[in-house]
């Protein structure tokens, strides 16, 4: 339902302006958070350590 009241509304320009740029900065920072996992699940890291 929450969805559908979400299409419902139109906000003004400056207010999806501003959601949008939230919206990028969550992403930015799970992009950056994901990253590590996504080296670990693959074995980078193990294979760093016994490089070095």
């Amino acid at each position: 339902m929450l969805p559908l009241c979400a299409l419902a509304v139109e906000p003004p320009e400056h207010v999806r302006v501003r959601l949008r740029r939230f919206a990028d900065l969550i992403e930015s920072l799970g992009v950056i958070g994901l990253f590590p996992l996504a080296v670990g699940v693959f074995g980078i890291y193990g294979q760093l350590l016994d490089k070095f």
